[in-house]
């Protein structure tokens, strides 16, 4: 659902010492999220922001272990960003997804034990967990009709709080909200909406770490709503394994 990024000089605090993370890797979301620490300016519109968001630290380079964790399980991985694309290399069976992202679009693949190449389904969970090809692509951050509905503070953080809404069917989604820090142009929290309005999927950074001077996520939870009463019907962790000193 992430990038490397500055020396932890550059960084402020996130739970007294880290908090600007970018979602993207999940990289965003698995795809990751990272510590990203590009400048946005005062003021922007909503369109401005999302390119941003999605931009932060994509020439970056790195490769570290991590796991998905919940009430089905551990299943761990190879999380490798390298020039724009991420990788998640899962074993037992093999299986690797690959997000290629540009700063207008993503596409998502995935590579089976025999090499062959396909796009997934979106609708489907990814090795059974809550989380849908969908939310590994995060297309929902390229579509057009981007909206600024205001500011939040998040964590001690002061964030711009977006909707986007997609335009044509396809999608779990009928709006989603996304919270940018507004130093860095991270994303800290997604939220996703069904087309009655109704929370059914947040995303957001737990806790972070550091390596060698760079800040990057630690945790990250993933929680799945009943759309009829709210309640939390999942929840999952993103973990991303400290590297070895």
């Amino acid at each position: 659902m992430g990038c490397v990024g500055h020396s932890g000089k550059q960084v402020a605090s996130f739970e007294v010492k880290s908090r600007l993370f970018d979602f993207r890797g999940f990289a965003g979301l698995v795809m990751g999220a990272f510590v990203a620490v590009v400048p946005m300016a005062a003021a922007q519109d909503a369109s401005e922001i999302l390119r941003t968001a999605r931009m932060n630290n994509l020439s970056q380079s790195f490769a570290l272990d991590a796991r998905l964790r919940g009430s089905f399980g551990t299943i761990p991985f190879r999380l490798v960003l390298d020039q724009g694309k991420v990788s998640y290399e899962f074993t037992d069976p093999k299986e690797r997804l690959i997000l290629q992202f540009t700063e207008e679009d993503s596409d998502l693949q995935r590579e089976n034990a025999k090499g062959k190449f396909s796009r997934p389904d979106p609708a489907d969970k990814v090795r059974g967990s809550g989380l849908t090809y969908e939310d590994v692509s995060m297309q929902f951050l390229y579509w057009p009709r981007a909206k600024l509905v205001g500011e939040d503070v998040l964590k001690m953080q002061s964030c711009y709080k977006l909707e986007v809404h997609p335009l044509r069917a396809g999608t779990a989604y009928g709006v989603v909200r996304l919270w940018v820090d507004k130093k860095s142009g991270a994303i800290m929290r997604m939220e996703g909406f069904d087309r009655s309005g109704r929370l059914i999927k947040r995303f957001e950074v737990i806790s972070g770490q550091s390596h060698q001077g760079q800040w990057f996520l630690k945790t990250m939870r993933i929680e799945n709503f009943i759309p009829e009463t709210g309640k939390v019907s999942q929840r999952a962790w993103l973990d991303i394994i400290p590297p070895e000193k």
